[in-house]
């Protein structure tokens, strides 16, 4: 009970003057007891174990613990040798679709009605497929609600999600893109600013984007082959993500996305960097 400042012993007398006053079975659930392991000098697994033992007819006693990673190695042997590993029931990550189904259900709940768009679920999807956490899913809704109602927007956008991810887990940093080379940087800038409030676009819209930026910027845009590997190698540091899909009649279809950033945001810094590198390369020429 930490919101009233009871110690473990405090909880364990308290489950034992249960067991022994109503002398009927118990269950007890630890959600997250890898973080209670870590945190708490006391074996209370050990505790609630042997609540029963000093009783003549001691109830039912049944613990069910739930962590996000193994715990055994974070138990004594008493209380690692009451738990058999045969008791173990490992449930997998959730899939793309579930985290999707799971969002949507949400923001049913929570939202009113054609405030979540179908783009938005896939993005909500992608954004927390690496984890394939639910709890991920369900706080970048949050997270992005509470962003488009601070604009005083009429939905939930796509760039809602990233700049909600972005605050939740960022794999964009500024020290990641200014590792880029030149044509890198051009090529990222490119598929930020053909995003907008897409989820993804072509590899196609992406390179004709890229021959614009580099026009800008007076920099000859590199082939066809040139400019996919150069988007392989952003896909490398996890600044973009690629999909291939069926498009019909055999053929297939390369899109790119942007993981966990505003586009717009993304391209205000990519395109803060450019100018700043190339200005130094004029000074230097100059010289």
């Amino acid at each position: 009970y930490p919101e009233r400042g009871f110690s473990v012993e405090n909880m364990a007398r308290t489950l034992k003057n249960h067991l022994v006053k109503n002398k009927k079975p118990l269950v007890v659930i630890l959600d997250e007891v890898d973080v209670l392991l870590k945190k708490s000098t006391v074996d209370i697994l050990y505790q609630i174990t042997r609540l029963s033992d000093d009783s003549n007819k001691p109830a039912p006693l049944s613990l069910i613990l739930i962590s996000q990673q193994s715990i055994y190695g974070m138990m004594d042997e008493a209380s690692a040798s009451t738990f058999k590993r045969t008791t173990m029931v490992r449930f997998d990550r959730y899939s793309w679709d579930e985290l999707r189904q799971i969002a949507k259900e949400r923001a049913e709940e929570a939202l009113l009605p054609g405030r979540v768009s179908e783009d938005v679920l896939d993005q909500i999807a992608d954004s927390s497929e690496e984890f394939g956490d639910a709890r991920m899913a369900i706080e970048i809704l949050e997270r992005a609600a509470n962003l488009a109602e601070e604009d005083s927007a009429g939905e939930v956008t796509v760039e809602n999600i990233r700049a909600a991810k972005a605050g939740i887990y960022s794999v964009v940093s500024e020290s990641k893109i200014e590792t880029l080379d030149l044509n890198k940087k051009l090529t990222l800038l490119a598929i930020a600013r053909a995003m907008k409030q897409n989820v993804m676009i072509t590899i196609s819209a992406a390179e004709k984007t890229y021959a614009i930026v580099c026009e800008e910027y007076e920099v000859p845009a590199r082939k066809h082959t040139q400019f996919w590997g150069y988007v392989q190698d952003l896909e490398k540091v996890g600044l973009v993500k690629t999909r291939v899909s069926s498009s019909g009649k055999g053929g297939r279809t390369t899109t790119v996305s942007l993981p966990d950033i505003p586009s717009k945001v993304l391209a205000l810094k990519v395109a803060e960097m450019l100018d700043s590198e190339l200005s130094e390369r004029d000074d230097s020429d100059e010289m």
